[in-house]
């Protein structure tokens, strides 16, 4: 008598003598005993269970098994999960190198993988003096140039766009009698005589008289000096290291002022084009506002609410993160 037990699950037809399968603790015609994917018969070769229905390995990973990001393939076996996702080991690559990481540590950047070598080779920021990688602590100046505290150790800095002067940031640079130091980029247009600074200066009072501060017949004699002669005749005690100075008079009669005349604007020596410009344009305000006959500091210094010091004062040494424009 045929029970239950000895029916085929799939076609409930009774299992006879014959090929049979046992599996998931019931016993099947060879033929019944199918996947689950694929509708195929599974044979004699191993498969794998999901809510108790049996699959060929194959169709098994191809619907449940993770995908590798790489290659679109499933996974079976060891992997790697790495950028919230998954990837065969082989397939995790580098975006500079195109070679396994390999359980390597890496960087990402806009959304791909770089080992450690080549993120830094792509992407780290080198030292302006060394050349070196810099892969700790550094420094920037105002001009987005990088360097280690090693290397600018010792270094001079360039009295105008405040460099470290060195071969590979600066090309080098020439240190004056004075002790101020100048880089070889600043140095390219430097004015260093009088004879070339003569005509710039000029050119900048002409701007300033275009903007209705006009100085009037006054000449405006041009002297470059060193630094020492600045600090010597400097009068301003929040003035260090001034770069320039308007030197001029009055003469009187009978106590009264008759005459206002300029006897120099004195410009450091060595500065660059744009620069001495600058310099120029403060200390022609100075000679303006004194022709003008401008109250002096002292008559002003109990009322004035703006900081006077910062527009009558000697000329400052801020560099500009790039050159100023001026006509």
């Amino acid at each position: 008598m045929i029970t239950p037990n000895h029916l085929c699950p799939t076609c409930s037809k009774p299992i006879l003598a014959g090929s049979t399968i046992t599996a998931l603790n019931q016993t099947w015609h060879a033929d019944c005993f199918r996947c689950a994917g694929c509708g195929k018969p599974i044979g004699p070769v191993s498969y794998l269970v999901r809510d108790d229905r049996p699959y060929h390995a194959a169709c098994y990973h191809d619907r449940f098994s993770p995908r590798c990001a790489g290659c679109g393939r499933p996974i079976v076996g060891t992997f790697t999960t790495a950028q919230g996702k998954t990837w065969h080991p082989e397939h995790f690559l580098c975006a500079g190198g195109r070679e396994p990481i390999n359980g390597r540590s890496f960087h990402e950047h806009e959304g791909k993988a770089y080992c450690d070598e080549h993120y830094w080779q792509k992407f780290g920021k080198r030292c302006a003096i060394g050349g070196e990688i810099l892969k700790g602590a550094y420094q920037i100046n105002a001009w987005g140039d990088t360097y280690c505290a090693e290397h600018s150790a010792g270094l001079a800095e360039c009295y105008s766009c405040h460099r470290f002067i060195c071969e590979r940031l600066t090309r080098g640079g020439v240190r004056y009698d004075d002790g101020h130091s100048v880089c070889n980029r600043c140095r390219q247009t430097a004015i260093d005589t009088a004879a070339q600074g003569q005509p710039a200066l000029m050119q900048v009072r002409k701007a300033l008289a275009r903007l209705g501060l006009e100085i009037g017949p006054a000449e405006t004699p041009l002297r470059l000096v060193d630094q020492q002669e600045l600090n010597r005749r400097s009068t301003k005690s929040y003035s260090k290291q001034p770069t320039g100075m308007a030197c001029h008079h009055t003469l009187t009669r009978n106590g009264q002022i008759v005459e206002r005349q300029v006897e120099a604007i004195l410009i450091l020596s060595g500065l660059p084009r744009e620069h001495f410009a600058a310099v120029a344009a403060h200390e022609l305000m100075h000679i303006y506002l004194f022709m003008n006959a401008f109250p002096t500091w002292s008559r002003w210094s109990k009322k004035a609410s703006v900081n006077w010091p910062s527009i009558c004062g000697s000329s400052s040494r801020i560099p500009q993160k790039r050159p100023i424009g001026w006509p």
